[in-house]
């Protein structure tokens, strides 16, 4: 079917070692380990997939619940981490389940950012940011201003950049806050309109693109306008 993929793998020089024909579409980007292992979820059958770098396949984890457009993270080590249905699953490069993480209320959002430490950090309903170690025990949770789709990136400074919002249907209110690792919030920066995109450029600037919705009514007819701004925030915030 011209609905299913295919997986190429594709030389440093532009030509093809190999592809492998899919009986499936994946619902997330493949992710890479140090010793060449391809890790890529599948829909259709609704497992984690993993196909070693001679592209011939090596195992499938069933996934319990519907596969979302989640992403994969994985640690240096090979252990790969993945959210679903609400759970942080930690994964071996065998394809077994190492831990499961569900918080005592609410559910997981999305899967962790990680630090050099291995320690993890992620975002749990309603609006908290959660610090878990290497086995999945918690080891802090602070509250964020408001709803967040993305965990937190990680600076090589010890801080969190978490982004979140708050809708007012057509508007917008956004808010990039600043934690360091051991979970102390060190300042906020309040913005209207919806983060579309956040980048550190280094230890002290974060680069932050925003659009802003506004509705216009004359008469029976309404118009939407769309304005785009880009925050260059500093390490004060």
């Amino acid at each position: 079917s011209s609905d299913l993929g295919t997986l190429f793998s594709i030389s440093s020089k532009g030509a093809l070692n190999w592809k492998y024909e899919l009986t499936d579409v994946n619902w997330s980007d493949p992710i890479i380990s140090q010793e060449g292992i391809i890790y890529i979820g599948l829909n259709i059958s609704k497992t984690l997939t993993a196909f070693n770098k001679e592209g011939n396949k090596m195992w499938q984890l069933p996934i319990t619940h519907d596969p979302s457009s989640e992403t994969l993270n994985i640690r240096n080590d090979g252990t790969i981490y993945l959210c679903q249905g609400g759970i942080l699953y930690s994964i071996n490069s065998d394809g077994s389940i190492n831990w499961k993480y569900k918080p005592s209320e609410g559910s997981v959002i999305n899967t962790p950012a990680m630090d050099n430490e291995g320690n993890l950090y992620l975002n749990t309903t309603p609006y908290w940011l959660v610090a878990l170690d290497c086995n999945g025990k918690e080891l802090w949770k602070n509250e964020i201003a408001g709803a967040t789709l993305k965990a937190p990136i990680v600076g090589s400074n010890g801080r969190l950049f978490q982004q979140s919002f708050m809708q007012e249907y057509p508007q917008y209110d956004s808010w990039i806050e600043a934690f360091s690792v051991k979970g102390e919030k060190l300042w906020t920066y309040e913005m209207k309109g919806f983060i579309t995109s956040a980048a550190l450029a280094d230890d002290n600037l974060l680069y932050v693109i925003s659009n802003i919705y506004t509705y216009k009514r004359k008469g029976w007819k309404g118009k939407m306008d769309v304005k785009w701004e880009m925050h260059a925030i500093g390490r004060e915030g």
